[in-house]
C-alpha cells in the first residue's frame, strides 16, 4: 500500500508499507514547516507497530536541525521499541548537516537501493 503526501514548500512524501516497517522517500525541504509532517508519519508508523524505517532522502533539497531533530527523535523511540530507523541518500550538504551534529551514525551506504526497490528494503 502506498500513501502520498505533498504540502508546504513543495514538500513530498511517498510511503511504501511493508511488513513491520515502511519505505519512505521525502522530497523537497524539510525544515521548521515540513518536519511536523515527517514527524506525524513516523509517529502513525510506531502506533501501527511499523519499527524498521527506511528514510530516501535523495530528493531532500534543504534540510535544518528541525529536521534532524525528527530523525533523532523517532531513532531513540524505534530503538527503544527494537526496531531500527535508516536514512539513505543524502545530498552532500545534507550529509555534512548529519556529519556536523554527529548523526552520521542514522546513514546507510550510498549504494543502497533506492524507494524503487522498496522490496529490498523490507526488515522480515
Amino acid at each position: 500500500m502506498a500513501s502520498d503526501y505533498s504540502g508546504p514548500d513543495e514538500f513530498g512524501v511517498d510511503v511504501i508499507y511493508l511488513l513491520g516497517g515502511a519505505s519512505v522517500a521525502l522530497s523537497g525541504e524539510l525544515d521548521v514547516a515540513t518536519a511536523p509532517v515527517l514527524l506525524e508519519y513516523l509517529t502513525e508508523f510506531v502506533s501501527q507497530n511499523r519499527i524498521d524505517i527506511t528514510v530516501d532522502i535523495s530528493d531532500v533539497s534543504f534540510m535544518e536541525y528541525t529536521g534532524l531533530s525528527v530523525f533523532l527523535m523517532a531513532q531513540r523511540r524505534l530503538e527503544l521499541l527494537g526496531g531500527s530507523l535508516m536514512v539513505r541518500h543524502p545530498r552532500e550538504s545534507v550529509r555534512q548537516l548529519f556529519q556536523l551534529t554527529g548523526l552520521a551514525a542514522l546513514l546507510q551506504d550510498a549504494d543502497a537501493p533506492h524507494l524503487s526497490n522498496a522490496g529490498d528494503l523490507a526488515h522480515v
